[in-house]
């Protein structure tokens, strides 16, 4: 007879939860790399998912290498 102990339920609903988890990183990382061959057979660049920054630095800072609060001249101490 099966054990009726919530303990071993809760036990098998977790690990499915995370082979399930891994099926899903699994495919990801294959479809990540059959675009990244089908772009390098294409020629085209392969799509990162990411937003273009156009050269904007990620502190803040604008593409003109001012500082993320305006100011244009480096701070003198």
């Amino acid at each position: 007879m099966g054990s009726r102990n919530p303990a071993t339920w809760a036990k098998r609903e977790r690990e499915q939860a995370l082979k399930e988890r891994r099926d899903r990183k699994r495919e990801k990382k294959s479809a990540v790399a059959a675009a990244k061959v089908a772009a390098a057979e294409g020629g085209a660049p392969p799509d990162s998912g990411e937003p273009e920054t156009n050269g904007a630095q990620t502190n803040g800072g604008d593409a003109n290498g001012g500082d993320a609060n305006g100011a244009d001249a480096p701070d003198a101490q």
